[in-house]
């Protein structure tokens, strides 16, 4: 017979069972924990007050602080921690309904009161549409904490996802709110603790379902110890269940454990639960046997793992992955995996590459059954030749745009080499016309991916291949034009990377004449490398200062923008297009017009930018020409003086850069323009004379920039952002008085820039990097060279000018005129 304490624990136990699955058979579940027997009533007796008590509540039982604005409708849950009332706000200011919590009375008081009080704050901290919030509380007169929470009108995500029966694609949707919500908590320090479907509502938000997460009775700041350890165990990380200290990643295993169970009640059975003992474990088999995709199976699996190193860090991360799965890309720690980029690509597009693929087996076929018949054989090889071809084409095409937005370069040069190598087996006198298009368009795009890795020698190799394959294609005079155009635009980005003006000029004014012939013979065809080209020849143009003719092709390329848009012509695309067109034109204004004017054309760029954005809300890129024009802008604005708004601007460009960061986490490119905002940002604030603040915002832009050269040494490039980071520290740290440190860092950018500069001494960006770093050295013997070649350059600006003033050798400038 069990006494009313006994019964007590009971209760208390039975209370945390029940919020882990609402399934259990009552009369089962206290015969498994040995209460076969009915209770006596001498324990019924002891226990009855305390019953009693808790059965039934009125306005009587409640604070008078709360009986003057609250009505109590009904109770709808007690146990766990706390009591939970539903009630209406009756105070006549206004009508609003509203959740009443207490401390449980299965609990003592004193030993709650401490976390319930923290919740309070906690909630009061966190201002977040997916977080429950808070319109008052208190402690009543005998000392009973009690809060009051925002009613959400919604259902348990496991009822919901049932209910509705969402597809998993949806269910994902979902998780990717709650990692942004988790993200959104831990980022401010606040760990939840207790993530199971009991405390995420999904309430409709403009009627698009979004989760609510509930009960921060149990969450904590980071760093925190607690005495007691509640969660709910099936769903608990092995650390919180051993009373260990835990931080985000313990969450993050909550999280995996629930997105789990919600795949299976999806997939397998409305009714799933997870088992009661190493639920962990049970999951993944299930997972398994029930064929949940595979992909999502791993991000599970890396959710839930045991050891909190071998999850994700962060619920950013989980978000990220979930991302590239939902848009058919590799998963972050399969991406380096060639075959599974390869068959993304092909879910991605399964009826052209199931089409060439189909071709290339049938003809391997074929081959092997009719090696006897010569004539038969030859056929059958060039039609297995261009089917190959076209296949590795397109896998050279669309992913080198796919692989290029999320930067995975490693993959595009792994591609690029493979295709490479086949095309150099080609005998072009097997080819027909449409095996010359197929290769000549391979080579392009294998040029592409060069030239984006900085090889411009290969690169250029490339477009000479595609060039002598377009001569076999003549006599289809549309199709050679527009490809013919389209090769001249990328050879000239080359010339101009070589600094070689006429052969770039040369080439541009080859791909406009070439998209002339194309808009005669069909007006409606796709005036993208016309606009391309114009843009190129301007900025090229504006590069020798040749004013006029480069107004003139902005211009060109603006009304051409205009004009397509108008048109409906991919409105989202060309909205990008005029957007970069007026980039442009903001940059020609600073250097030959309007400062003002400049800034206006800016503004201009950036709302063409942004409706781009709201036509095509997934591409990435459009995502970052605005980020990259926030940038352009806040540099603008301390060209004219106004240090508030160019801060603003800053910042802004900061905020989009960390959200580009969580979608393409590898894209090297987006990560550089991320560091060029913190530069911006410091620049901004060594102006306001902030000098700590400028320091931090270059250290952040420096740490970006020390893993980009971390990932490709070979890359000049990337070693001159390094350079230059450290530059600024370095002056910033001089300021400080810390010369030591400073001198440190000018000494280790000078190791790193003079072989750059001993192998690329013609570049005018690393000849102006050494120059800098040499005269804050004092190693004045060496810069002397270095500053005629800058100033050849016309790349003498304020930095070099300020460091010449301050070692006293203004002279240099009139001496090396002279």
């Amino acid at each position: 017979m069990k006494s009313a304490d006994e019964i007590e624990n009971l209760w208390r136990q039975i209370n945390q069972d029940f919020d882990q699955d609402e399934g259990i058979e009552l009369n089962q579940y206290l015969q498994s924990k040995g209460f076969s027997e009915k209770p006596s009533p001498e324990s019924l007796n002891k226990a009855m007050p305390h019953l009693l008590d808790h059965a039934f509540i009125g306005e009587q039982d409640l604070d008078d602080s709360i009986n003057s604005k609250y009505k109590v409708i009904k109770q709808l849950d007690s146990g766990g921690q706390s009591d939970i009332y539903l009630a209406e706000r009756i105070d006549g200011v206004y009508r609003q309904t509203v959740i009443i919590k207490f401390i449980s009375g299965h609990y003592d008081p004193d030993t709650l009161k401490l976390q319930f009080m923290q919740e309070m704050q906690l909630l009061a901290d966190l201002k977040h549409p997916g977080v429950v919030g808070i319109i008052d509380g208190n402690v009543s007169a005998d000392g009973k904490p009690w809060l009051v929470l925002d009613y959400i009108d919604g259902v348990h995500i496991d009822d919901y996802v049932v209910k509705n029966k969402l597809a998993t694609a949806d269910v994902v949707s979902l998780m990717m709110n709650v990692c942004e919500i988790l993200q959104f908590i831990h980022k401010r320090g606040v760990l939840h603790k207790d993530l199971k479907p009991n405390n995420i509502l999904i309430q409709q938000m403009n009627k698009v379902p979004y989760p609510v997460l509930l009960d921060f009775g149990i969450a904590s700041l980071k760093g925190e110890k607690s005495e007691l350890i509640f969660g709910t165990p099936a769903y608990s990380s092995p650390e919180q269940i051993k009373g260990s200290d835990i931080d985000q990643r313990s969450d993050i295993f909550s999280l995996g454990m629930l997105f789990g169970c919600l795949l299976l009640k999806v997939q397998q059975s409305s009714d799933y639960r997870l088992p009661q003992e190493k639920s962990r474990d049970n999951l993944l088999t299930d997972l398994k046997q029930a064929g949940i995709d595979r992909d999502l199976q791993q991000v599970i699996a890396k959710m839930v793992a045991y050891i909190p190193e071998n999850r994700y860090q962060s619920a950013d991360t989980v978000r990220s992955d979930l991302n590239l799965w939902q848009s058919g890309f590799p998963l972050s720690f399969n991406s380096h995996k060639l075959h599974r980029v390869v068959l993304k690509s092909i879910k991605r597009h399964p009826i052209v590459t199931m089409g060439l693929l189909l071709v290339v087996i049938a003809a391997l076929f074929f081959t092997v059954k009719y090696t006897r018949d010569t004539n038969h054989l030859q056929q059958l090889t060039i039609a297995e030749k261009n089917a190959t071809d076209g296949l590795m084409n397109f896998m050279l095409d669309d992913m080198y745009n796919n692989l290029e937005r999320i930067g995975r370069i490693d993959v595009l040069r792994q591609v690029a080499e493979k295709s490479v190598a086949h095309l150099g087996q080609q005998d072009p006198l097997t080819l027909d016309e449409g095996g010359h298009h197929q290769t000549a368009k391979a080579y392009l795009n294998a040029g592409r991916v060069f030239d984006y890795l900085e090889q411009s020698e290969q690169a250029q190799n490339m477009y000479k291949q595609a060039e002598k394959h377009l001569e076999f294609i003549r006599d289809d005079a549309l199709s050679y034009h527009q490809l013919l155009a389209e090769l001249k635009v990328h050879q000239a980005q080359v010339f101009i990377s070589a600094g070689q003006q006429q052969n770039t000029q040369q080439a541009l004014q080859q791909a406009i004449d070439a998209m002339h012939v194309v808009m005669a013979i069909k007006p409606d065809s796709d005036a993208t490398h016309l606009w391309e080209a114009h843009l190129e020849m301007a900025y090229h143009l504006m590069e020798y200062a040749d004013a006029d003719a480069a107004l003139q092709h902005i211009n060109q390329s603006i009304a051409l923008a205009t004009d397509e848009k108008n048109r409906k012509n991919n409105p989202a695309q060309w909205l990008y297009s005029e957007s970069h067109s007026y980039q442009l034109k903001a940059w020609y204004e600073i250097d030959f017009g309007s400062l003002a004017t400049g800034i206006e054309d800016v503004k201009n760029a950036i709302v063409a930018g942004e409706k781009s954005i709201q036509l095509d809300p997934e591409d990435i890129k459009k995502q970052n020409n605005v980020r990259i024009l926030y940038n352009q802008l806040s540099y603008f604005y301390m060209e004219n003086e106004q240090i508030e708004a160019a801060q603003q601007a800053a910042l802004t460009a900061i905020e989009k850069g960390r959200a580009l960061k969580i979608k393409a986490p590898f894209n090297q490119e987006f990560e550089r323009e991320l560091a060029y905002s913190y530069t911006t940002a410091g620049e901004i604030y060594q102006t306001l004379g902030d000098l700590q603040i400028a320091l931090n915002y270059y250290q952040l832009g420096r740490e970006i920039s020390v893993r980009n050269f971390a990932a490709d040494k070979h890359n000049y490039s990337t070693a001159n952002d390094l350079a230059v980071d450290s530059l600024l520290i370095g002056g910033i740290l001089q300021q400080l008085g810390q010369t030591e440190e400073a001198i440190k860092m000018f000494t280790e950018t000078e190791q790193m820039m003079d072989p750059i500069y001993q192998n690329e001494p013609n570049n005018k960006y690393y000849t102006h990097t050494l120059l800098v770093t040499k005269l804050q050295l004092k190693k004045f013997d060496e810069a002397k060279s270095l500053f005629k070649q800058t100033q050849n350059n016309d790349m003498v600006d304020g930095v070099v000018e300020d460091l010449l003033a301050k070692n006293n050798l203004q002279d240099w400038s009139s001496t090396l005129i002279e």
